[in-house]
């Protein structure tokens, strides 16, 4: 798929099947969240944690459902890959360390569509995960980082394949 087919067929997958994603999979999701810009090239302000335990997974998705009811039962959706982007907060640029992981994320679901998976944001769900002493625990996330934003990744339960329209106000001078 080209590159610019991956950006525009892109979409927020709401519905997943069980079935977990290769090693290959895997790792190309990692190599492409590596392969986005950070500030000044600091990388240590984001860390990657792979969650395909389904049992860690549903825990997850558990304690999301319980402590943000508007976000549904299932509020990772059945999503058998749970990529959590935690950062570690800066006091002399705070939202620098949010914008690195939000450039990994945009990178790890534009290759996830690439490799025919599906992929949505989500970030009710680490808003969550920061009070959870317990998975975070679990989860080795630690050491001043706290979780930022969830990509859940898997197959679509139903493939959507359309380029989207033209959505945001455009001005040119």
């Amino acid at each position: 798929m080209e590159a610019f087919e991956a950006i525009t067929t892109r979409h927020s997958c709401r519905d997943y099947i069980v079935r977990q994603l290769s090693e290959e999979q895997t790792e190309k999701l990692i190599r492409a969240a590596n392969a986005a810009p950070a500030a000044s090239r600091n990388f240590n302000t984001v860390k990657l944690t792979v969650v395909q335990d389904a049992g860690l997974c549903a825990e997850i998705d558990r304690a999301a459902a319980f402590a943000l009811p508007p976000l549904k039962e299932h509020p990772t959706f059945g999503a058998p890959t749970l990529m959590v982007l935690s950062v570690k907060p800066n006091r002399a640029a705070p939202f620098v360390p949010y914008c690195n992981a939000s450039c990994m994320a945009e990178n790890i679901m534009i290759e996830a569509n690439a490799l025919g998976l599906a992929s949505v944001f989500l970030m009710g769900v680490p808003m969550v995960m920061k009070n959870r002493l317990e998975l975070l625990e679990k989860l080795n996330i630690a050491d001043g980082f706290e979780p930022a934003i969830v990509v859940a990744v898997g197959y679509a339960a139903e493939p959507v394949a359309e380029q989207k329209p033209m959505r945001i106000l455009v001005e040119r001078f």
